[in-house]
C-alpha cells in the first residue's frame, strides 16, 4: 500500500495578470453581396516513403525519416463562378513546399482525366512547408544532396495524392456560399530575424504594431443548408515545431492542425483520412516568422544568443529558439500547442464569419526566366542575378543551426577551407559576384548545370481572384516586410483598377508551385543573415516580384492573358538516385514475417501508452497511400472494427531496422471502455524482387481507470457553527424560515455522504481555517486543529495549554472528535499565521496525515502572506510558479504521477499558475472566496464568477480544472475525477453543495458544539446597541463604506489629540445587521485582537500612502502589493482613478484636532495618526516600511465602547473619500446580504 506524498510548501505567488492569448476578430465589411458559388473540396493522402529517405527541410543528412507519427494529406478547393464557370483549384498540401516536378507530374494527371479544365493557370499547389516529410521531390540538384538523389516514389505518392484530392474536390461540386473573416492569432510566431527586419525603413515599420504578420485570414464553405463544408486560411509561421532531430513523417503545426479541427467537425467515429469536412491551413509570408516564442538562446549558458549573429560565444551551434517544447524537452507537445492555437483562433472565425465573398472568379498566370528577368525602376534599367547562395545560408537558423561553421550576419569573404570548396566546385564569375553584393557567395547555383540546373530559373507566377479575395501565390518564402509590400502592390493596383474595392484582401501564399528559396527586401538583403542569404537571385529579388505580380495585376483589369513564358525544363528523367535499395527482407532467427516481437499488457488505461513490436518488412517497399501500417480494433460483438489508423495523433508507427517495427498508441480521453488490440500491415521483399504482404496481431487487451472524489473546502474562518446568509451566527427566526447554512455538524453529515459513496475520497482545505468567529476568539487555534485533522492520542492538557489556553474541561471533548471530520491535507492559509509562524509550526507539527492512495498534494500560499498576516519578519515566500513545477518533476521522477494542489492563493493567481505549470491534475483553491458553479439558480444573491471545475490549458495544452467553494462553509465542494495512468483527468463531474438545511445535522457534533458555546454565549449575546439600518461591510474595498466610516470614527473618538484614524479594509470582516448589536457581532466585525496604535507620519508620507492605495498596485518605496484598501476618519481626500498611477490624488484635508475643522494637509508637518498594529507593522503594503507606535488600546473595545455610547447608531455616508472620475449615478449600490468578490478579498 502507498502512501501519498503530502508537501505543505509555502510558496510566493506573483499576482500577474496574463495576457490574453488571442487578439478580438477584426470586422470585415458586414454587408451582404447577392449571388453563391459553388465549390468542392476533398483530402487524400500524400505520404512518401516512411522510412529510410531523408527528411526535407532542414537539410541535415542524417534525419532520415524512421516511422509515421501523422500522415500528410492534400486538401483541394474548387470554386466556381456558376455564371461563367470559370474555376481556380487552390491545393493546401502538407510538404515543405509546391515543386515544378511535383505540379507537373500532377497536372499530367489531371489532364489525362479532365482535358483542360484544370491546368496550370487555374491549379494553384501550395505547401505548407512542414519540415517533416520524405525528401526527393525536387527535380533540381541542390535540393537533391541532402536527399542522395532525386525520390521518383515521393514525387508519384505526392502527385497521386493532390490528384486524388481535385478528384474527390471535382466530385463534391456543389451550390455552396463563402465567408471571409480575419482575427489576430497571438503567441503562435515571433521574427527570429528581427535584426534583419530593424534594418526596414523605420517609418515602414511604423506603420504595423508586430515585426511578423499574425493576421489569419479565413475563408469559410457552407453548402445550401448553411452547414459548414469546409475552410481554408492563412497565417504565417514555419512548421518547424518538430526539430531536427525528428524522425517520424508529420504535417508538423499546420498539419496537425488541420487534423485537430477535421477531428472536431467530422467526429472521432470517423477513421483518419475519411473525413468529409475538410479545414486547410496554409501557409503565407512565412519567411522569417518562427513558432520559437519565446527567442533564441544559448543552449549550455541560458543567456540570450547574440542578436546580430545568432551565435553563442562565437559559435552558432548552441543557438537555438525556445519553442513551447522547451518546457518538455518534446516538439510533439510543441506541434501541438502551436496547432492548437490555430485551431481555436480558426474556429473563432468560422463561428464569425458572416461576410459573404461574391463576385466573379479570374485567374492570371506567367512563367519569368528569372536570372535573364530585366525591368525598369526609377527610369533605369534593373537587371536579377544568376542564382546565389551566401555563407549565411549555410549557417541556419535559430529553428535548426547548420552543419557547418558559418554564422548568421556573415557578408565577409574570409572562410578559407570554404572559398577552397566553392573553386573546386563552381567558382563564380565576377558578373554574379558583383550583382551578388553584399552576398559572400558559397555556392554559385544558376551556374552549376551539372548534371542538371542546380536552382530554378524558369519560375511560376500567378494570381488568383475569388470576388473580393485575391491569393498572390508565390514561388517561395517571402519575409514578413516583403510580404507586406507585396500585398500593399498588389492592392493599390487592382482597387485603381476597379478589380476590387477597398474593402478587398490580398493574401501571400507559399511557398507554392516552382520553390526558389528566400524573398527579402533590399534592406534586410544588405545584412545577409539566413533570409538574406538564401535570396538567391540577388538584391533585386524583391522589386522584380512586385513588377511581375503588378503585370499579372494589370493583366487581370485588363481581361488579357499573359504569354506563358519560357517552358519549365524536366529532369526528372535522367535524375539521379543514391539511395541504395532493399535487396531483400530477412527475418529474426525462427521468426515469420507478421510475428508479434514484444506483446502488450494484458491492462491499460486512458492516458496510458501501448506498444506493440512485429517482424516486418522496410516500409520502403510499399507506400502505402491511403492504406495504414496499423490499426487499432476495438471488439464489437464478434467482429473487430477499426478505430485507430497510422495517421492519428495518438499512434506512431516505428521502424526500428533488422526486420523490427514498433506500434504506440497513447489511450486518448475519448477512448471507449472495451477490448482492443493492434492490427499491423506491412510488406516484405523476397530474394529476387517479389514483394509480399504481412500482417500480424498483439493480444487483446483491456482498458481501465482510477477514479477519486474530492471533497473540498476553503476559508471556513472557524465558522463551526450554522451561519445566515451574511455569514454571522444563525437567528431562530432564520432556522425558522430556512435560512440557514454550514456548521460542522452538518458538514460532519455531509461529508460522511460523500465518503461512502466513493471507493477512494480525499478531503483537503484550502487554508483559513482560523479566525473569523468566536469560536477562534475564545479557544485559539485548538478547536480548528481538532475539529478538522487526526491528533496523536498523547495529546495531553500541558500540550493544548500551548496551543492557546485550551479550557480544561473542554479537552476530553476535543478527544472524542479528534477525528471528526479528518481532513487528509490543508493548505495554510495567512490566518494560520494570525498566532505567528512558531506556534503554527509547533501546531503543524502534531499533525498526521496518511492517505493510502498513490498520489501527491502540494500546498502552496500567496507572496502576500508578509503583507497580510503575523507571518514575521524572516519567513521568506518563494514564486509558486517555478517552485510547484519543481516538486512535480521531483514526484514524477519518483513515479508519482496523479499530482493535486491545494493552495491559499485566489482564484485569478491560481489560473496563471495552472497556465504557466504542467504536470498538475487538479489545483483546489482558496483565499478569494470565490464560487465557482455551472447553476444559474444559486441561494441568497450568491453569484459564480466561474464554472465549476474551470479548466485551464497548462504549459504542455493539456488541460487542468481548478475548483474553490466560496467561504465560511457555506458550501462544500464535490468533484469526482477519473485520472489516466499518465495522472491526467479524463473525465470530471461535480459542484459546489450548497450545505443548507436539508442536509441534517450530526446529533453527536452539534452537541458538541452547542457545549463549546456555552462558557462564552453568555457574554457575547450582551446587546450594547442598536443599528437603525444595515452597516454595509461589502464596499469597502472600493471606497468609503459606513462600517468603516464607524470603526475608524469609534478609533478617533478615543483619542482627543489625534488628527485621523486609518483602518484597514481587509480587517473589516464583516456586516452588521439592523436590528441588537452584540458583542459578537462586533468580534465579527473585528475578530483580529488588533492593538490600537498612534503612529507620528508626515504630510508626506501620509500623501504617498494614499497614492499608493488608491493605484492598488504597489508602495512604490518598499515595491511591497498594497492588498486592501484603506478607510479613515478626519482625513478627507479626492483622487481620480482614471489617472496614471501615482498621480491619482487631487486633494488632501486632515483635521485639526485643536479647531476640530479639516485643513489642507501639510507636506512638511508631522500627524498623529491613530491605527491598529497590522498597519503599521506593513500590514496590507499599505505602509512601505514599520513605524514605531505607541499602544492605546483595543480596536474592537473602542468600536464596543463607541456603539454602548450611543445606544442607537445610524450608518452615513459622508464624501470623505471621493473618487472624482465616477459619477454619482453610476455608483451602484451592493446589497448587504449578497456576497461580492474583489480581487484582494482575502
Amino acid at each position: 500500500m502507498l502512501k501519498m506524498w503530502v508537501y505543505a510548501l509555502l510558496l510566493i505567488t506573483a499576482q500577474l495578470h496574463r495576457n490574453t492569448v488571442f487578439g478580438a476578430v477584426s470586422p470585415m465589411a458586414t454587408d451582404e453581396y447577392n449571388a453563391s458559388s459553388k465549390v468542392g473540396i476533398g483530402i487524400a493522402d500524400v505520404t512518401g516513403t516512411a522510412a529510410g529517405v531523408n527528411m526535407m527541410g532542414y537539410a541535415m543528412p542524417g534525419q532520415i525519416a524512421k516511422g509515421i507519427h501523422i500522415r500528410q494529406r492534400s486538401r483541394a478547393f474548387i470554386i466556381i463562378d456558376p455564371s461563367t464557370n470559370k474555376r481556380v483549384v487552390f491545393v493546401s498540401v502538407d510538404i515543405n513546399m509546391g515543386t515544378t516536378a511535383v505540379r507537373t507530374a500532377t497536372l499530367k494527371k489531371l489532364n489525362a482525366t479532365f482535358g483542360n479544365l484544370y491546368n496550370e493557370e487555374n491549379v494553384a499547389i501550395s505547401g505548407t512547408h512542414t519540415h517533416a516529410g520524405p525528401a526527393g521531390f525536387l527535380q533540381y540538384a541542390l535540393y537533391q544532396i541532402t536527399s542522395f538523389g532525386y525520390v521518383k516514389e515521393n514525387t508519384e505518392a505526392i502527385s497521386t495524392g493532390i490528384f486524388n484530392s481535385i478528384v474527390k474536390a471535382h466530385n463534391s461540386i456543389q451550390p455552396a456560399s463563402i465567408y471571409v473573416s480575419s482575427g489576430e492569432l497571438l503567441d503562435v510566431n515571433v521574427n527570429r530575424s528581427p535584426f534583419s527586419y530593424e534594418n526596414n525603413p523605420k517609418e515602414e515599420r511604423s506603420e504595423y504594431t508586430y515585426d511578423v504578420d499574425k493576421e489569419m485570414i479565413l475563408l469559410k464553405f457552407t453548402n445550401a443548408n448553411g452547414d459548414v463544408i469546409g475552410s481554408l486560411n492563412w497565417f504565417p509561421v514555419h512548421p518547424v515545431s518538430m526539430m531536427n532531430n525528428n524522425t517520424l513523417i508529420s504535417g508538423d503545426n499546420k498539419g496537425a492542425a488541420s487534423y485537430f479541427l477535421e477531428r472536431e467537425y467530422n467526429g472521432n467515429g470517423t477513421l483518419t483520412g475519411e473525413e468529409t469536412i475538410v479545414h486547410a491551413f496554409s501557409n503565407s509570408n512565412l519567411g522569417d516568422s518562427s513558432p520559437n516564442i519565446f527567442g533564441p538562446y544559448c543552449a549550455d549558458t541560458g543567456n540570450p544568443c547574440d542578436y546580430k549573429t545568432s551565435t553563442c560565444n562565437g559559435k552558432k551551434d548552441n543557438c537555438w529558439g525556445r519553442g513551447y517544447g522547451y518546457l518538455t524537452g518534446d516538439d510533439i507537445y510543441a506541434t501541438k500547442i502551436i496547432a492548437e492555437l490555430h485551431v481555436t483562433k480558426a474556429k473563432e472565425l468560422i463561428s464569425s464569419a458572416t461576410t459573404l465573398v461574391n463576385g466573379s472568379i479570374d485567374y492570371k498566370y506567367t512563367r519569368i526566366d528569372m536570372q535573364n528577368y530585366k525591368f525598369t525602376r526609377n527610369g533605369t534599367e534593373v537587371s536579377l542575378c544568376k542564382a546565389a547562395l551566401g555563407y549565411s545560408m549555410v549557417a541556419g537558423t535559430t529553428d535548426g543551426p547548420g552543419g557547418f561553421n558559418f554564422i548568421q550576419g556573415d557578408n565577409g569573404t574570409g572562410n578559407p577551407f570554404w572559398n577552397v570548396v566553392r573553386r573546386i566546385i563552381k567558382e563564380p564569375a565576377k558578373e554574379t559576384i558583383e550583382c551578388q553584393r553584399p552576398k559572400p557567395i558559397v555556392l554559385a547555383t544558376g551556374e552549376m548545370t551539372s548534371p542538371y540546373d542546380f536552382t530554378p530559373s524558369i519560375v511560376d507566377t500567378q494570381l488568383l481572384k475569388i470576388g473580393n479575395i485575391i491569393i498572390c501565390v508565390v514561388p517561395g518564402e517571402f519575409t514578413t516586410m516583403s510580404g507586406r509590400r507585396l500585398k500593399k502592390t498588389i492592392k493599390k493596383v487592382l482597387v485603381e483598377r476597379g478589380v476590387i474595392d477597398d474593402r478587398g484582401i490580398v493574401i501571400v501564399s507559399g511557398p507554392s508551385n516552382t520553390y526558389t528559396h528566400y524573398i527579402t527586401t533590399p534592406e534586410e538583403y544588405i545584412v545577409q543573415r539566413y533570409e538574406g542569404a538564401s535570396t538567391i537571385y540577388g538584391p533585386n529579388t524583391l522589386d522584380a516580384y512586385l513588377q511581375i505580380y503588378q503585370d499579372l495585376a494589370n493583366s487581370m483589369a485588363d481581361n488579357i492573358t499573359l504569354p506563358k513564358g519560357p517552358a519549365t525544363p524536366d529532369f526528372t528523367d535522367k535524375a539521379l538516385n543514391f539511395i541504395l535499395p532493399i535487396i531483400v527482407d530477412i527475418p529474426p532467427l525462427f521468426k515469420k514475417f507478421g510475428e508479434i516481437w514484444k506483446d502488450v499488457k494484458a491492462n491499460y488505461t486512458k492516458g496510458e501508452t501501448v506498444e506493440v513490436e512485429f517482424v516486418g518488412g522496410h516500409p520502403k517497399n510499399v507506400i502505402q497511400l491511403e492504406g495504414s501500417f496499423l490499426y487499432v480494433q476495438r471488439l464489437e460483438g464478434e467482429k473487430w472494427i477499426n478505430v485507430k489508423n497510422d495517421g492519428d495523433w495518438t499512434t506512431k508507427f516505428k521502424w526500428l531496422g533488422h526486420s523490427i517495427v514498433r506500434i504506440i498508441w497513447e489511450i486518448d480521453n475519448d477512448t471507449i471502455a472495451g477490448t482492443y488490440r493492434i492490427f499491423y500491415q506491412g510488406y516484405h521483399k523476397l530474394l529476387g524482387g517479389t514483394i509480399e504482404s504481412e500482417s500480424g496481431t498483439s493480444s487483446n487487451f483491456t482498458e481501465e481507470f482510477w477514479n477519486l472524489t474530492i471533497i473540498h473546502t476553503n476559508d471556513v474562518h472557524s465558522r463551526y457553527d450554522q451561519i445566515n446568509s451574511a455569514a454571522t451566527d444563525c437567528t431562530k427566526e432564520q432556522f425558522e424560515a430556512g435560512k440557514c447554512y454550514g456548521g460542522t455538524a452538518r458538514h460532519k453529515t455531509l461529508i460522511d455522504r460523500l465518503r461512502n459513496k466513493s471507493n477512494n475520497s480525499l478531503l483537503l482545505d484550502g487554508g483559513d481555517q482560523f479566525q473569523g468567529s468566536m469560536f477562534f476568539t475564545y479557544y485559539g487555534v485548538s478547536k480548528s486543529f481538532k475539529l478538522i485533522f487526526k491528533l496523536p492520542e498523547t495529546l495531553s492538557i500541558s500540550e493544548c495549554n500551548k496551543f492557546n489556553g485550551l479550557l480544561s474541561n473542554s479537552i476530553s471533548q476535543n478527544k472524542k472528535i479528534k477525528n471528526l471530520l479528518g481532513y487528509n491535507a490543508t493548505a495554510i492559509g495567512n490566518h494560520e499565521f494570525d498566532k505567528g509562524p512558531d506556534f503554527l509550526a509547533a501546531h503543524h507539527s502534531r499533525l498526521t496525515m496518511p492517505i493510502e492512495y498513490d498520489l501527491a498534494v502540494i500546498g502552496y500560499i500567496t507572496n502576500t502572506t508578509g503583507g497580510i498576516s503575523n507571518a514575521g519578519p524572516t519567513l521568506s515566500f518563494y514564486d509558486p510558479i517555478p517552485t510547484v513545477q519543481y516538486y512535480v518533476n521531483k514526484l514524477r521522477a519518483n513515479g508519482i504521477k496523479r499530482i493535486l494542489t491545494i493552495s491559499h492563493n485566489g482564484y485569478g493567481p491560481d489560473k496563471e499558475l495552472a497556465a504557466k505549470t504542467y504536470g498538475v491534475a487538479v489545483h483546489i483553491g482558496g483565499h478569494s472566496h470565490t464560487l465557482l458553479a455551472n447553476d444559474t439558480t444559486l441561494p441568497d444573491y450568491d453569484h459564480a464568477l466561474g464554472p465549476y471545475p474551470t479548466v485551464v490549458r497548462n504549459a504542455l495544452g493539456e488541460d487542468t480544472l481548478i475548483v474553490q467553494a466560496f467561504w465560511s462553509g457555506k458550501y462544500i465542494g464535490h468533484l469526482d475525477v477519473t485520472f489516466d495512468m499518465k495522472g491526467r483527468v479524463v473525465n470530471y463531474t461535480g459542484g459546489p453543495i450548497l450545505v443548507d438545511q436539508s442536509i441534517p445535522q450530526d446529533p453527536g457534533v452539534l452537541e458538541l458544539v452547542k457545549k463549546w458555546r456555552e462558557p462564552f454565549d453568555e457574554y457575547v449575546k450582551i446587546v450594547i446597541g442598536k443599528a437603525k439600518d444595515d452597516f454595509n461591510q461589502l464596499n469597502c474595498q472600493r471606497g468609503e463604506c459606513t462600517m468603516g466610516n464607524l470603526i475608524t470614527d469609534a478609533m478617533l473618538e478615543s483619542r482627543n489629540n489625534s488628527h485621523a484614524a486609518l483602518m484597514n479594509a481587509g480587517g473589516i470582516r464583516a456586516s452588521l445587521l439592523k436590528g441588537n448589536i452584540t458583542r459578537e457581532n462586533v468580534i465579527t466585525v473585528l475578530p483580529f485582537e488588533n492593538s490600537l496604535v498612534e503612529i507620528e507620519m508626515t504630510g508626506q508620507n501620509i500623501t504617498d500612502m494614499l497614492e499608493s492605495v488608491v493605484s492598488r498596485w504597489e508602495n512604490k518605496l518598499s515595491r511591497k502589493k498594497i492588498t486592501s484598501f484603506i478607510q479613515v476618519s478626519g482625513i478627507r481626500f479626492k483622487y481620480d482613478s482614471s489617472r496614471m498611477m501615482y498621480d491619482r490624488v487631487l486633494e488632501v484635508k486632515i483635521r485639526n484636532p485643536k479647531t476640530r475643522k479639516f485643513e489642507s494637509i501639510n507636506l512638511s508637518e508631522p500627524y498623529k495618526i491613530l491605527t491598529n498594529d497590522f498597519i503599521s507593522n506593513t500590514g496590507d503594503g499599505i505602509l512601505p516600511y514599520p513605524i514605531e507606535y505607541i499602544p492605546i488600546g483595543n480596536v474592537e473595545v473602542e468600536v464596543e465602547h463607541y456603539i454602548k455610547s450611543r445606544c442607537m447608531i445610524k450608518p452615513y455616508l459622508d464624501g470623505r473619500i471621493e473618487d472624482k472620475s465616477i459619477k454619482h449615478e453610476d455608483i451602484k449600490p451592493i446589497n448587504i446580504h449578497e456576497p461580492i468578490h474583489f480581487r484582494y478579498q482575502l
